[in-house]
């Protein structure tokens, strides 16, 4: 059965729509649910939060403190794998779209440092007698203390602000004859984002969303409540945009022994084994929001590893938690399109327990080469209105882990005005018009219409659309020249019924080919809320 889409147009433009349209059309089976434990095999201990993925896709997850895991997908794959720091990968064979169990055993592997050289006046770095590696080593300790899941219940509300934005924006940019008819958009320049660095705004998202957690038998849950972004429905597939971004931008738990960023897998400053790995210098003690902290600097011993670098702050107390982190990435490292990344993660103590996050933001920049013109992605969280150890009922976390109850209200200006936790800056204020006035100049619908018919292949009609525009034409061995014309119904036509087909012809066979088909929702979604489903 074929469903019909007719808008990939991704937010970050031209660096990731094929990413979109790649991830839109992605075929979905039944089905695959896999669990089971990780286990050390010399030990025969649980290994916690090793990360478990489907190979040849995006899918993962990490096994629990108990190493345990549960791992549930749509997507293809005959293949599961297992890795952890300091232990050999293991793969297993599995059967797509059946329950299964999955356990598997892993081998400590060896582990080579690179050699130290000492130069004079200079001392060789070593972890025994090392106040700082002591002091890490305290933190580990009491992570399991220091983190959300301490907690027998948890409750708390997020605002979430994602945006994009042109960066290094030049003056031969500027005054390109592309955009003679709204150069308008540019009095919208921020200059104070990034320094020495002039970002044009051209996306922004923002929701708010209700969080609840419950450690036995745990269980979590999402509920969304609110959602704006900018209006580009003609062009834009909000709910793969913001499946997407969300992929781009997956949480960050610095207690985590491994962190999956940017589909690479980092280990934690903070990781049992870190110190195999990293270096630690204590840099000096100061107070961050009155609280007493050392600052702890950390640096990669192997440049070519997927490792952090920058400072924790931890507190002076018996606690040892994390207060804040500011961090990047190994700059030894390759990651494509990525020219910089920065990360910060504030905490502040509730109840008699954990440190729970207050703030997080996440700068990306992407790029072809550094320092040219590229693109800037932030993502901004604010959290409030904890709820420590208040019982929450069985009925909440019935369903699916993340459901929409979108408040009405929440199309309005001042919904928002009321509810952001943090204000929005001038330039990301005037996007949301910016972009409605670009809309209405027809030289940037003719521009939109031509990228579209090139990154997505259909020419938008109204409520039919013609294409895809490449298999208008093209050869084989047995048909010789073949001419294709094809086209499908668009949501303007109906949301809950959709018309496809094609016909075709053979100029050497001298053969007429055709198909046509026909989607109806029985159910209250429309077809494309089916189709964004499935591809989420």
């Amino acid at each position: 059965m074929k469903i019909p889409v007719r808008k990939f147009l991704s937010p970050a433009f031209f660096i990731v729509v094929f990413t979109f349209c790649l991830n839109s059309f992605a075929q979905v089976s039944e089905k695959t649910l896999i669990k089971g434990l990780v286990l050390d095999a010399l030990t025969g201990y649980p290994i916690p939060y090793a990360s478990v993925f489907l190979k040849g896709t995006s899918v993962g997850t990490l096994t629990d403190a108990n190493g345990k895991y549960l791992l549930e997908s749509g997507l293809r794959s005959d293949t599961i794998s297992f890795s952890f720091i300091g232990y050999k990968s293991e793969s297993r064979k599995i059967i797509s779209g059946k329950e299964q169990t999955v356990d598997v055993s892993m081998d400590l592997t060896s582990i080579s440092l690179d050699e130290v050289v000492v130069k004079a006046k200079k001392k060789e770095y070593k972890n025994k007698n090392n106040p700082a590696v002591e002091l890490i080593n305290r933190v580990v300790a009491k992570k399991d203390e220091n983190r959300p899941e301490a907690y027998s219940y948890l409750e708390y509300k997020t605002y979430e602000k994602i945006q994009f934005a042109f960066s290094n924006v030049t003056e031969n940019f500027k005054n390109s004859n592309v955009f003679s008819d709204f150069s308008f958009i540019f009095n919208n320049i921020d200059t104070t984002r990034r320094i020495g660095n002039d970002i044009l705004p051209m996306f922004i998202k923002e929701s708010l969303t209700a969080h609840y957690f419950r450690k036995e038998p745990e269980a979590s849950k999402e509920v969304l409540l609110a959602e704006k972004s900018i209006n580009l429905d003609e062009y834009l597939n909000n709910k793969g945009a913001s499946a997407y971004l969300n992929y781009l931008y997956q949480n960050i738990d610095i207690y985590d022994n491994e962190i999956l960023f940017l589909t690479n897998k980092f280990l934690s400053p903070i990781a049992s084994t870190a110190p195999v790995f990293y270096r630690y210098y204590i840099i000096d003690t100061l107070p961050v929001a009155d609280i007493k902290c050392i600052r702890l600097f950390f640096e990669p011993r192997n440049k070519s590893d997927f490792l952090f670098h920058g400072n924790l702050y931890i507190t002076m107390d018996s606690s040892y938690a994390v207060k804040k982190i500011d961090i990047g990435i190994n700059k030894a490292i390759n990651i494509d399109w990525v020219q910089d990344i920065s990360i910060t993660q504030d905490f502040e103590k509730s109840g008699e327990k954990a440190w729970l996050l207050s703030k997080e933001e996440i700068a990306i920049d992407f790029g072809i080469v550094k320092n040219s013109m590229g693109l800037f992605g932030q993502r901004t969280i604010s959290y409030k209105d904890y709820k420590i150890n208040k019982p929450i009922s069985d009925e909440t976390f019935r369903g699916p882990a993340r459901v929409e109850k979108i408040n009405p209200a929440s199309d309005q200006k001042s919904f928002w005005e009321e509810n952001r936790y943090i204000p929005l800056s001038k330039s990301e204020s005037q996007i949301y018009t910016t972009i409605d006035s670009l809309k209405q100049i027809p030289d940037f619908r003719r521009k939109m219409d031509a990228i579209m018919l090139i990154t997505v292949g259909f020419l938008d009609l109204g409520k039919v659309e013609i294409g895809p525009v490449s298999s208008f034409y093209s050869y084989n061995s047995i048909e010789g020249s073949r001419y294709r014309f094809g086209g499908r119904t668009t949501p303007d036509f109906s949301k809950k019924l959709n018309f496809d087909g094609y016909l075709a012809y053979g100029a050497k066979d001298d053969i007429f080919k055709y198909n046509a088909g026909i989607t109806y929702s029985l159910t209250p979604r429309t077809i494309y809320q089916f189709l964004s489903s499935l591809s989420g």
